[in-house]
């Protein structure tokens, strides 16, 4: 569905890029899961759901500057690079700010705070490896995917 819907507003090709990250960022998240010894149940399940809205971003705003950038003549490899370096500190900020939202939840005590602390726990982890995966993935598959550049006349 996250790929239709992405299909109807950014294209074909870019849709095609930005979903890619969703389900690397959802196999890296099982994999900081199983290192901190967390397992795979109902309230993991809802935490990986809760964040996939929010997987995407990252790849769309660089997938946009990407455009942007290539629109204005650029050949997408070096549209690529430039894109993801000035999008780079922008999503940084935006997935810090959304990782600090949760690291309250994760510090509740009690028997409450065990029973939730996988949902915040969940989510960082889906966060924190979007953000890696959508500027690695720009970087290596834009050069492949968007070999003609787009210029707006």
């Amino acid at each position: 569905m996250v790929g239709v819907i992405l299909f109807l507003f950014i294209g074909l090709r870019e849709s095609a890029v930005v979903s890619i990250v969703i389900p690397l960022s959802i196999f890296a998240a099982f994999g900081l899961m199983k290192s901190s010894g967390m397992t795979f149940n109902n309230i993991t399940l809802f935490s990986l759901i809760l964040a996939v809205g929010m997987l995407v971003d990252n790849g769309i705003v660089i997938m946009q500057n990407i455009d942007r950038l290539r629109s204005m003549g650029l050949e997408s490899a070096k549209a690529a690079a430039a894109a993801t370096n000035q999008i780079a500190p922008a999503i940084a900020s935006s997935t810090l700010t959304t990782l600090a939202a949760f690291f309250p939840i994760m510090l509740t005590p009690g028997i409450m705070g065990q029973f939730i602390k996988p949902i915040p726990q969940t989510v960082m982890f889906a966060l924190s490896a979007s953000f890696i995966v959508a500027v690695t993935i720009t970087l290596l598959c834009v050069p492949c995917c968007l070999k003609n550049p787009r210029v707006v006349i």
